[in-house]
């Protein structure tokens, strides 16, 4: 059974909107919380490698990931109906 956390489904509507994220332009999470959220998005397959500029690393969202987001999406919007 999978389980997301808050801050993880915050995390991955921003790289849907961003289309990727780094360190430094994640808003959603800074510090510890930030490779605490990403390695358990990866281990969840919802997100994987862009690319990588020196030490730099991009995030984007997997095939999985995005199919959860288009499904969080749309409970959502039953939600606020």
């Amino acid at each position: 059974m999978m389980i997301l956390i808050p801050r993880a489904i915050d995390m991955l509507f921003e790289i849907n909107k961003k289309k990727y994220i780094t360190r430094k332009t994640c808003e959603t999470s800074f510090g510890a919380m930030y490779y605490f959220l990403t390695y358990y998005l990866r281990k969840k397959g919802l997100i994987e490698l862009a690319k990588v500029d020196g030490k730099t690393k991009y995030w984007k969202l997997s095939k999985k990931g995005k199919k959860v987001v288009q499904l969080l999406n749309e409970i959502m919007e039953v939600i606020e109906e």
